[in-house]
């Protein structure tokens, strides 16, 4: 990653968490619920794309990233 590159790594963690946080949270959000339309693609009772089903995974990844902080530092 570019932060590696220029040595930010060691003296800026919150951003190498934070960033892959963001990386692995924006993989599992749109795979799954790509994954979940493309399986339901046949059924008209299936709910269809949801923008809602993947801010909640962003909401779920900044909600622990606060409490991991808020246990790392108690």
């Amino acid at each position: 990653m570019v932060w590696q590159e220029l040595n930010l790594d060691t003296s800026t963690p919150l951003l190498n968490i934070a960033s892959y946080v963001l990386i692995t949270t924006t993989i599992f959000a749109f795979g799954s619920e790509a994954a979940r339309t493309f399986i339901n693609k046949g059924d008209v009772h299936a709910p269809k794309w949801s923008w809602k089903a993947v801010l909640t995974w962003y909401y779920g990844a900044v909600l622990g990233m606060a409490l991991a902080y808020a246990i790392h530092y108690i």
